[in-house]
Parts: structure tokens; C-alpha cells; sequence
């Protein structure tokens, strides 16, 4: 009982103190139990759009396109075909791949249908604000479920990885890739690991030192770690951690300012609900540290984002009634949740973070029960409080078509390039001044200039 009203308190008082630093904007509130949710610039036009797929009732992929301000269009619908007379199709994740080397990404999902089995489909994008019929990728078995994007084998072109589970053949839980020939089709499924788990959660990522990203999952009660050797073929499973109850999903960041990639993991139903492990840059893991032990539920989704721009990234995450941010001191400290958004029937699902009306503040996306919404980022940030440090910040040309010079009085220590999807794309160590993206896309970048625990965002176009 002293439990349940100490963490009421906390809820109520986190709730008064920080929901008036979020505004909840609507981009769907009728495409309810979007199981996932994807932002990707889809027609090229340096806007966010937002790509969903609905879970349970009903099977449906539909986007929505933003004009850069927060606002978007209305559902276009792009696929509802896998829904059957007797049965419904059930989404398990989406994902966003240039297929076809035309410079528009397409999309790809994950999905078991009953009576079918699993499906991986792709749906073209035709460049006008359209998508083909799906194309099957892989079908067959029972449930693919996390999908990730990267060049496994080492040949240039980025393959797909999904976790995949086989309800019969309990021996036969999987990773799996499909590699990418380069000509808009992919080989069959490869095995990357195979056990006798369900996987539940699965993210890439550079853990140890070389151009070969790795990956990170989850299955019931361990967290496991395999390295990527580069040519299609992994490690051996190493285990971080295999002392909680139940692990959910993972994800990953830096936590502690060390440059070297962290792990953050959800729980379902125990106390340590979400807990993270410093890496050392090899490919090891330090022993769990807890940033939140309130009991809930589930804590589904999370991201690690520099919420408030203070130089530390933070933790958003989604439990079932709850958007909570939990604030970062730098070392991997955090304070209590503040809880963005609260809801007893929420059911709260995906979240993602990313400037969504290019005011330079990080906003929030997210789904549920009742459909996708946005929580715009009304918070004083700490750039805004030190912008006297950068007033002689200089950066041209810009616009560019290749490089960008950068000229200013103070002492920078890093400047960080993102794309408008909130991606990392480059480092830059001072003394450098020059910013090259003479290879990249056109459009809009985000540059986040750093002295100390000083920041300052601004932006730059590349023609």
C-alpha cells in the first residue's frame, strides 16, 4: 500500500510539474493500436513524415505527410490486403530501406497473419506520394517480429535482420538476414543464430572499435550480445545479463559521455524495470544499473535523446499508461520520472524522437490504443540560456552543395551532424573547421555545436 500511494504521488507531482512542458498534437487519433511507427522523409521534400502499422483489429500500413511545421496530411493508405474474411492480420515491425537504389526509401514490415504465417513484404515507393502492392521478401513459419537495417555482410548494400519466432518447433528461435544483391531483390533467409528462446527484443549497433555493426537482443530472462565479423557470420553469444525476471526490449545510446555505446533494456512486471549496461567500446559491458524501479506493468518503447539539450542524452520510454522522460546528469544518473502524458486505458506502444517543426527542439512521437500522436517540446532549453557563448558562430556557405566552413571566437569541442530524422551522420573533432557533405543528400541538417556542457543547435542546407 505505501508503495502504490508513494508512487501515485510521484505520478501526480511529476505530472503537474512537467506536462506543461509538452503539447500533445494529433497526427491520427483513428489508427488505433499502431503496433509500430516509423519517421522517414518519404517524398524527398526535407519534411518528417511518419509511417505506421496497425496491430491487432485490423492489418493496415498507411503514412502521413508533414509539411514541416507539425502539421500532416490525412492517412494515405497503402496497404489493408493481408486482412481476410476469417481472420486478421497482426503487424510486428516497420522499417524504411532504399530497396530499389532510386533515392526514395521504401518501406518494409514484419507480420504474422493466421493461417499464412509470418510475411516480410516490402511496398516500392513510386515517388508520388504512392506505394506498390507488397512484395514478399520472406513467407512462411510463424512470426518475424523486430526487423533491423544494415550491411551485414560487408558488400556495401544494407540487408534486412529480423528476429523470428517458430511456435512449433520451439528449438527454432532465430535471427535471421536476408541479403540485399544490390538490384532491388533480396537472397533467402540466412541464419545468424538459432536457439531455443523467443527473442524479444533485437538492435544493431558498433560496439567494438570496427565498421561492423553488431547486435544486441533480448530473450526471456538474458540479455545477449553477438559481434559482427563483416562477412555475414557472428560471434558466439555473449551474455550481459541473465538475473532479471523477465527481459522486454533493448535499445542503445550513449549514457555516460564516453563515446562508447551503452544498452538499455525494458522489463515486464518487475521492480528494476528499466536498467542500462556501460560498454567500453570492446564489445563488454559493465554489471546493471537501474534508471527506473517503479512497477509497472510493462515499459514497452524506448529512445535515448537529448531531451532538454544539456550536452547528456536522456531516456523517453512508454509504459502501458504512462510517456515518461527521465533526466541524465551525464554519468548515468537519473532522476525521478517525469511523466509527459497519462492515461489509465492508454495502452501505450512505440515512441520516437525527433524535431518535428524544426524549432530545434527534440519533440516526441508516439502510438496507442487510440492512434499516433506528437508531444511538441515547449521546454526552455539550454541553448536557449546560453546563447551569448555562439553569437559570433559562423558557418558558410549556406546554403552548399558541398562544404561548410565554421568560424567562431570560442573554444568548440565537437560538433555533431544529424539529418532532419534525428540521425547521427558525422563527428567532427575540433580543431576541424570545415563540415563536408559533399556525398550526402540534399536537404536540411542539424548541427549541435558543444563546449563543455554548453550547447547550440543550428542549421544547414545542403543543395
Amino acid at each position: 500500500m505505501k508503495k502504490t500511494i508513494l508512487l501515485l504521488f510521484i505520478i501526480i507531482f511529476s505530472t503537474q510539474a512537467y506536462a506543461q512542458d509538452f503539447t500533445k498534437q494529433i497526427i491520427d487519433d483513428t489508427f488505433g493500436f499502431t503496433r509500430g511507427i516509423e519517421i522517414a522523409d518519404l517524398n524527398n521534400d526535407g519534411n518528417i513524415d511518419v509511417v505506421g502499422l496497425k496491430a491487432f483489429e485490423t492489418f493496415e500500413v498507411a503514412c502521413w505527410f508533414g509539411d514541416g511545421t507539425g502539421n500532416f496530411s490525412d492517412k494515405v493508405l497503402i496497404d489493408n490486403s493481408l486482412v481476410g474474411t476469417l481472420s486478421t492480420g497482426s503487424g510486428m515491425d516497420i522499417a524504411v530501406l532504399d530497396i530499389n537504389n532510386d533515392d526514395y526509401l521504401d518501406i518494409i514490415i514484419s507480420s504474422e497473419v493466421p493461417f499464412e504465417g509470418h510475411k516480410i513484404l516490402a511496398y516500392l515507393n513510386n515517388k508520388d506520394n504512392t506505394f506498390s502492392n507488397y512484395l514478399i521478401i520472406d513467407s512462411g513459419g510463424f512470426a518475424s517480429r523486430d526487423i533491423e537495417i544494415f550491411d551485414v555482410d560487408g558488400n556495401g548494400f544494407k540487408d534486412i535482420v529480423s528476429a523470428y519466432e517458430n511456435r512449433i518447433d520451439l528449438d527454432d528461435q532465430s535471427i535471421y538476414y536476408f541479403p540485399n544483391l544490390g538490384n532491388g531483390t533480396f537472397g533467402q533467409r540466412q541464419t545468424i543464430l538459432k536457439g531455443n528462446n523467443k527473442i524479444w527484443g533485437l538492435r544493431s549497433v558498433f560496439l567494438n572499435n570496427d565498421l561492423n555493426k553488431d547486435l544486441v537482443y533480448t530473450k526471456n530472462s538474458s540479455l545477449n550480445v553477438i559481434l559482427n565479423n563483416g562477412d555475414g557470420t557472428f560471434s558466439d553469444s555473449n551474455i550481459i545479463d541473465d538475473e532479471i525476471i523477465s527481459f522486454y526490449r533493448v535499445y542503445t545510446g550513449k549514457i555516460d559521455n564516453d563515446d562508447f555505446e551503452d544498452i538499455i533494456a525494458t522489463g515486464l512486471g518487475f521492480e528494476e524495470t528499466l536498467v542500462w549496461y556501460a560498454g567500453d567500446g570492446l564489445g563488454s559491458f559493465s554489471s546493471r544499473n537501474i534508471i527506473s524501479n517503479m512497477e509497472y506493468v510493462l515499459i514497452s518503447h524506448s529512445q535515448v535523446a537529448d531531451i532538454d539539450n544539456d550536452g547528456n542524452n536522456d531516456i523517453v520510454a512508454t509504459a502501458e499508461t504512462d510517456l515518461i522522460w527521465w533526466k541524465n546528469d551525464g554519468n548515468g544518473n537519473f532522476g525521478s520520472p517525469n511523466i509527459i502524458f497519462s492515461e489509465s486505458d492508454a495502452n501505450n506502444y512505440d515512441v520516437k524522437v525527433v524535431d518535428m517543426n524544426k524549432n530545434n527542439k527534440l519533440d516526441i512521437i508516439m502510438s496507442n490504443a487510440e492512434g499516433i500522436f506528437w508531444f511538441q517540446n515547449d521546454l526552455t532549453l539550454s541553448n536557449e540560456n546560453n546563447q551569448s557563448n555562439y553569437q559570433d558562430l559562423v558557418i558558410y556557405p549556406n546554403p552548399s552543395s558541398e562544404k561548410f566552413n565554421i568560424e567562431t571566437s570560442q573554444i568548440i569541442d565537437k560538433i555533431f551532424v544529424y539529418n532532419v530524422l534525428g540521425n547521427l551522420i558525422s563527428e567532427i573533432e575540433m580543431p576541424q573547421k570545415e563540415i563536408d557533405l559533399t556525398n550526402k543528400k540534399s536537404g536540411i541538417y542539424i548541427l549541435k555545436v558543444m563546449s563543455g556542457k554548453n550547447a547550440s543547435i543550428t542549421k544547414i542546407i545542403k543543395e
